[in-house]
């Protein structure tokens, strides 16, 4: 016997005959039965109507006002719309996009017991607003294989949700007699076209608009909590391995020179010279370079000599200046030159400032290297005249300091070790070289430092990638009469150029740090730019036509460091000796370790206590990018592989990829995914678009940088800049952001909805944050706040917690303002009693300790110590003066009340709850 289909009162009976129905069914390649939860295709690809049927469940009042089963209704329209389709791959997105309708019509109009109607009425105005959030729905959410609805981190990519056929499901609804749950109007494709734009702009909130939507690109939302230990990274790599770095490629330009001083060809010098630098002996040099044949020998072991010898004297005149330039910058020689000067070694502003003051005299040391316009040696020399003289009392006399400084260079210049690196040495730092290439160690070496620097200026700044062409003949240097900052960055950098997206070929000019045009003069030796030329990028290639447009040179060498970082970043090695440990350890409690394993064992417990362990496994945000990073490294190294991906489908039929990308494609892409791909090959091909699709599905959901995510991590680090959680070189670095850059990025047009956008980044940042430590580390009202609320909810996965951060920031949170005491983030409730509200209306203009430390929105964190201790070193004072009115000395109590509160919550020293206790105990002094 037939069942019979639950049709609604009003259906067209006759056009869903439960047989004719079971026969599309099985047209379509399933033997399922019509009225299983799950059908079953070829190759593996199923449909389960689950989720649907538990939305019976949860939501009985709905679906009865529906008048049809929300999965029958789901079946109908499927197999109405898929009749015609063969494709399983096609197949499931449509199933995909009617289940999600289907969950949208449930979210979009919940059922009111109070107003249900007798006879059915229309759920869905037939408006294009609603067919805006329709997509939207469609864009922000998936289906799983076991038929639930799950709310995606990253947009889905344009051809899943392309299949939203709006306009067919029309057709079955009428013939259902339920047209009108539906669209009332059958849209034109041009409002269709409109309302996905819109869609796609409101979902990434501008990031990502239709065109590159539809061409493949994606949503990378590269956070500052993860992004930043790549940045820093690459400014250590770069700090640490540029002198040497620039010292072999002013070698390797010098062959002239090279070739003078061996007495040979130039021609006989350039092939062994890139052999020596790498610290090849004679008799390691290929034989190609010493023989024109098998027999004939091309230069003798005395020539080669002569040219090594060469080599090395060359490039000794080159490193020992430049490591000798930096050490003079470190922290223990601007101690010494402190103690010298009889200036305070603890004051943090005074070293900076002794810190400018060796980097005047540099110049003079190395003029070889250290190339400074005339201009700057004009504000040099009446910077040390006007302020330097006075300050040391040396204005008639400056010759001791003069040959102090002289004589520390001198000192470093002689003991610098200049032998030459070796491939050992280069293999240890964590270079790969793959079969194959025609790169070099050398080559590897001195590019990735460069795009180490890149890096960290894309980074630093902001800008968008079509905004680093600049020349060091681009940038204006003018003192700083800032009078917060002038002492410890006495001069000002502006860059004047164009900013194509929003001012063409006009040239604007805007602030850089001291730090980023630092950066950017060590590139421009180590790039042999001149002055003339782009500055942070080599541009001598012959078929650059024009250099000045750096949008592709940074995508493209911005992302070079990532897998070095993810396979050599300092802490990230620190955690694979932590886990190698406890492995071992584990072992060797069930069996007898060899010997290899005993002494590793051994090493390894040595370094535990050495190198504090604990830090490493206490940090969560740490942990989790280092689970992440090494998680996602085959995927990203795949997607930054070019090479590896041409005719990347192609070779994925006829089985000619590489082991590890066959097994990359194999895990990561869908089972419908792997069939459409099969029906390709044998009708239509590959695309560029297509493949693009597939190569996005692998990645989905990964992190890697980009210059767009660096726009983001910028703006995100502005706000949280005295956040502990950002990192020393993040602090260290936007703390010299001023109010000018700043309100230079807001008024960018552009900016302006990114900066909302970054605003909410942050919010969900710290929510994740305070979730993830448990509120360790946390202290303020909002603090308390979130315990109650956040503790409550159960999550066990990454996915988890971003979904119910987000859920709960949109819910309850409506902006943020950061403060160097703490995070101002407003709820939406109770905004009357915030403190600085004035009859009703919030006044955050005045935010003070005074009123934030003891407010319902303040959130402060261990970053937060020092603004709090600075911003109440006013009312500690008041305090500790006798015969202050009581009146006057209340408020003060009150404010170091708090902020001792907060600061025992942070784990302040005690000796500085105790000095701030004992300036409240002096009440009794006043009148």
């Amino acid at each position: 016997m037939i069942t019979p289909i639950p049709l609604p009162p009003d259906a067209n009976h006759n056009a869903y005959l439960t047989h004719e129905l079971q026969q599309r069914l099985r047209n379509m390649g399933s033997q399922s039965d019509l009225h299983q939860n799950l059908w079953s295709f070829a190759h593996g690809v199923t449909l389960n109507f689950s989720g649907l049927r538990n939305l019976e469940e949860n939501q009985p009042e709905w679906c009865g006002m529906l008048g049809v089963q929300p999965c029958w209704l789901a079946k109908l329209l499927f197999l109405d719309i898929a009749r015609t389709y063969q494709n399983v791959g096609f197949l499931r997105k449509i199933y995909a996009s009617i289940c999600k309708w289907i969950f949208w019509l449930a979210e979009h109009e919940p059922p009111q017991k109070s107003t249900y109607p007798k006879k059915l009425k229309p759920l869905i105005p037939a408006r294009q607003l609603d067919l805006i959030t329709l997509f939207e729905y469609q864009i922000k959410h998936s289906i799983t294989q076991s038929g639930t609805l799950e709310r995606r981190l990253t947009p889905c990519c344009w051809q899943d949700v392309s299949n939203t056929y709006t306009r067919e499901w029309h057709f079955t609804l009428r013939q259902l007699g339920l047209e009108p749950i539906g669209f009332n109007t059958v849209y034109s494709d041009k409002v269709r076209l409109k309302s996905w734009k819109k869609a796609i702009d409101n979902v990434t909130d501008g990031e990502l608009t239709y065109a590159d939507w539809k061409k493949g690109n994606t949503l990378n939302r590269l956070s500052l909590d993860y992004g930043r230990y790549y940045i820093e990274h690459c400014h250590h790599f770069f700090n640490k391995n540029i002198s040497l770095a620039t010292a072999l490629k002013l070698t390797l330009e010098d062959i002239e020179t090279i070739a003078n001083l061996a007495d040979i060809s130039i021609s006989s010098a350039i092939p062994t010279v890139h052999h020596f630098l790498q610290g090849k002996t004679i008799h390691e040099l290929p034989r190609g370079i010493t023989h024109k044949s098998n027999t004939r020998r091309y230069l003798s072991d005395d020539t080669l000599n002569r040219i090594r010898s060469a080599t090395e004297s060359v490039f000794e005149q080159h490193l020992r200046p430049l490591m000798a330039s930096e050490a003079m910058l470190k922290d223990s020689e601007i101690r010494a030159l402190a103690k010298h000067l009889s200036i305070d070694c603890t004051d943090y502003s005074e070293l900076e400032w002794i810190r400018q003051l060796v980097k005047v005299y540099l110049p003079k040391l190395d003029h070889q290297h250290i190339l400074i316009p005339d201009e700057l040696k004009v504000l040099h020399t009446k910077w040390i005249t006007e302020i330097t003289g006075p300050k040391l009392d040396l204005t008639n006399n400056s010759e001791p300091l003069d040959n102090w400084i002289a004589a520390r260079w001198k000192k470093h210049f002689t003991e610098v070790d200049v032998k030459l690196p070796t491939t050992r040495w280069f293999s240890d730092l964590g270079l790969v070289i793959k079969n194959g290439q025609k790169s070099t160690y050398l080559n590897t070496f001195i590019k990735l430092v460069g795009d180490a620097g890149l890096t960290y200026v894309v980074a630093i700044t902001g800008w968008r990638e079509s905004e680093f062409g600049w020349s060091l003949r681009d940038i204006k240097i003018t003192r700083n009469f800032d009078g917060l900052d002038q002492h410890t960055c006495p001069w000002r950098h502006n860059v004047k150029w164009v900013i194509p997206k929003t001012h063409g070929k006009v040239k604007i000019s805007r602030e850089i740090t001291q730090s980023t045009y630092e950066v950017a003069r060590q590139l421009s030796l180590l790039t042999q730019s001149g002055e003339s030329k782009p500055c942070l990028y080599p541009t001598h290639n012959k078929f650059i036509n024009f250099p000045e447009k750096s949008g592709e040179f940074v995508k493209r060498r911005i992302k070079s460091m990532w897998q070095h970082f993810v396979d050599n970043y300092a802490p990230f090695v620190q955690l694979d000796k932590i886990h190698a440990f406890d492995e071992l350890k584990s072992l060797a409690r069930h069996q007898i370790l060899t010997f290899e394993e005993q002494r590793n064992l051994q090493r390894l417990a040595k370094d535990s206590t050495s190198e504090s362990w604990n830090n490493f496994q206490q940090d969560t945000l740490l942990v989790e990018a280092h689970r992440r990073a090494r998680r996602e490294r085959d995927r990203v190294t795949f997607l930054f592989s070019y090479s590896d991906r041409k005719k990347l489908l192609e070779r994925y039929i006829s089985g000619q990829l590489p082991d590890h990308i066959m097994q990359l494609m194999d895990r990561y892409l869908s089972i419908s995914t792997k069939q459409d791909i099969l029906h390709r090959a044998q009708t239509t091909g590959f695309s560029a678009l297509y493949t693009r699709h597939i190569v996005n599905e692998i990645v989905e959901d990964c992190r890697y940088p980009s210059p767009h995510a660096f726009r983001h991590i910028w703006a995100e680090a502005v706000y949280r800049r005295f956040d502990g959680d950002v990192g020393w070189m993040i602090r260290s670095q936007f703390k010299h952001i001023n109010q000018n850059m700043w309100l230079t990025y807001i008024r960018d047009k552009d900016n302006r909805r990114q900066h909302d956008t970054v605003k909410r980044r942050v919010i969900s940042s710290l929510l994740k944050n305070h979730l993830h430590k448990a509120g360790k580390g946390f202290a303020g009202k909002l603090d308390i706040l979130l315990r109650r609320v956040l503790f409550k909810t159960q999550v066990t996965t990454t996915k988890n917690i971003e979904s119910v951060v987000e859920d709960f920031a949109e819910k309850e949170i409506l902006d943020i303002k950061a403060n160097p005491w703490g995070f101002c983030i407003l709820l939406k409730r109770n905004q009357h009693k915030a403190k600085c509200s004035v009859n009703g209306i919030l006044q955050r203009q005045n935010a003070c300790p005074g009123l934030c430390l003891g407010c319902i929105n303040n959130l402060t964190q261990k970053g937060n110590i020092q603004g709090i201790l600075l911003g109440i070193a006013n009312d500690v004072k008041l305090l500790h003066t006798q015969q202050v009115p009581a009146a006057w000395r209340a408020p003060s109590i009150q404010t170091v009340f708090n902020a001792i509160k907060h600061l025992k919550r942070l784990g302040a020293a005690p000796t500085i709850i105790d000095s701030l206790q004992s300036a409240i105990e002096t009440e009794g002094k006043s009148i």
